[in-house]
C-alpha cells in the first residue's frame, strides 16, 4: 500500500476529478523510490490573482491571454516563437543577448498592447522569451517535482522513461501545455 505522504496530494498537483489518479501516480512513484513531497497550494494556482490589464511579464500562466492556435499556450509565447522560426538560421539566436535599451523599450511597448514583435530583431525577441519564462511567478516545472525529476535520473535507463512520463502527469495543465509547445519549438531550433 502507499505511504501517507503520497496520499496527501493537494490541488496544486491534482484537481478534484483527477485526485485519485494523481494519488495512484504518487503511490507508484513512491514504490519505485521516487518521493514527491506534496507542496502547498501556490498563490497563483487555484486562487484568483489580480493582474493589471495587458501585463505579460511576471504574470501567472492562467492569467495570460491564450493563443487560438496552440491550446493553453500564452499568445505572446506563440507569437514570439513563430517569429523566431523565421530566423532559426541565425547563429547563436538564444545565446546572444540583445540590446538592453531595445529590449526594455520592446517590453514596454508589448505591455502597452502594441503589436511590435514583427519589427524587432530576432536576438531581442529571443531575449524577451527567456525573460518571459524567467519572470513567471511559478516555474513551469513545479518546485515539488524538480527533485523527483533528478531522482529519476539515478534509476536504471529502462525505468527512466516510464517514471518520467508518470511524473510529468503531475505537472499543472497550463504548465504542461506551455512546456509541450516550447519543447516542440526548441526541437525545431536544435534541428537547424
Amino acid at each position: 500500500m502507499c505511504d501517507s505522504g503520497a496520499s496527501g496530494t493537494n490541488s496544486a498537483m491534482a484537481g478534484t476529478e483527477t485526485g485519485g489518479l494523481s494519488r495512484a501516480i504518487l503511490c507508484y512513484l513512491s514504490s519505485a523510490g521516487v518521493h514527491v513531497r506534496p507542496g502547498k497550494l501556490s498563490p497563483s494556482q487555484g486562487k484568483a490573482v489580480s493582474v493589471p490589464a495587458r501585463r505579460l511579464f511576471g504574470v501567472p500562466l492562467h492569467s495570460l491571454p491564450l493563443s487560438a492556435h496552440a491550446e493553453g499556450v500564452p499568445q505572446f509565447l506563440v507569437d514570439a516563437c513563430e517569429l523566431l522560426r523565421l530566423h532559426l538560421h541565425v547563429e547563436g539566436l538564444f545565446r546572444k543577448t540583445g540590446s538592453v535599451t531595445r529590449i526594455k523599450a520592446l517590453k514596454a511597448r508589448l505591455e502597452a498592447g502594441e503589436n511590435c514583435l514583427p519589427m524587432a530583431l530576432p536576438c531581442d525577441v529571443a531575449t524577451l522569451v527567456k525573460q518571459f519564462l524567467r519572470s513567471l511567478p511559478e516555474p513551469l516545472v513545479p518546485a515539488e517535482l524538480q527533485g523527483p525529476m533528478c531522482q529519476i535520473q539515478q534509476h536504471q535507463e529502462e525505468d527512466r522513461g516510464p517514471l518520467t512520463i508518470l511524473l510529468t502527469c503531475l505537472v499543472p495543465r497550463a504548465s504542461a501545455s506551455t512546456l509541450r509547445y516550447f519543447f516542440g519549438f526548441l526541437q525545431d531550433v536544435a534541428a537547424r
